[in-house]
């Protein structure tokens, strides 16, 4: 910060904006860190003090619906992608609407952007199976098929706590309900 300082000039009427700058050591996050409250009243400017810390929350397992950099590209890694003609979304496979989280890879697929948008926040049908298991009634017309999704407000309603009940569990179950879920849908990833 002290070097960023030294490129504004002192003197009026003359003031040095620096609009880029290069960051050598990047170091990306599994885990998403809130902005102190300080920041949150600020407009897209942020001034950094040379002492500037990001602070880790103490529970690093907390869900989000932010999907960090690196998670992201850890699902291109996954599914191998290295396109550079075609754009690619991460799309919340449970949707994020609904309390499906972004910060673990397990819930999260590599799709086109229209299909995502198409997709929006239809419900994959293996999720309401995780209702026996909550002891959750599940209406017998929500069965499980490999392409078949829901989206009626009554159907969102429902997954939303069936959502809640899966976060509510220790991360390593949280994991593998939505792995499930994923590979059903998409076996083989």
């Amino acid at each position: 910060m002290s070097k960023i300082n030294t490129y504004a000039k002192k003197e009026e009427p003359f003031t040095v904006f620096v609009f880029e700058y290069y960051l050598g050591e990047i170091e990306q996050l599994e885990f998403c860190i809130p902005l102190e409250a300080r920041f949150l009243r600020q407009s897209a400017w942020y001034y950094l003090e040379d002492n500037f810390k990001l602070a880790a929350p103490e529970n690093k397992f907390n869900l989000t619906a932010h999907i960090p950099t690196k998670i992201r590209e850890e699902v291109f890694h996954q599914f191998k992608i290295k396109s550079k003609e075609h754009i690619i979304d991460v799309d919340h496979f449970v949707p994020r609407s609904l309390g499906g989280p972004g910060n673990i890879i397990e819930n999260l697929i590599p799709i086109s952007p229209s299909i995502n948008r198409r997709k929006g926040n239809h419900v994959p049908s293996k999720l309401f199976e995780f209702g026996k298991k909550f002891n959750i009634k599940v209406d017998s017309d929500l069965t499980a098929e490999h392409s078949k999704f829901f989206s009626k407000p009554s159907e969102l309603a429902l997954a939303k706590k069936i959502i809640e009940k899966i976060n509510a569990q220790p991360i390593e179950e949280i994991r593998a309900d939505y792995l499930a879920i994923r590979r059903f849908h998409y076996p083989g990833s």
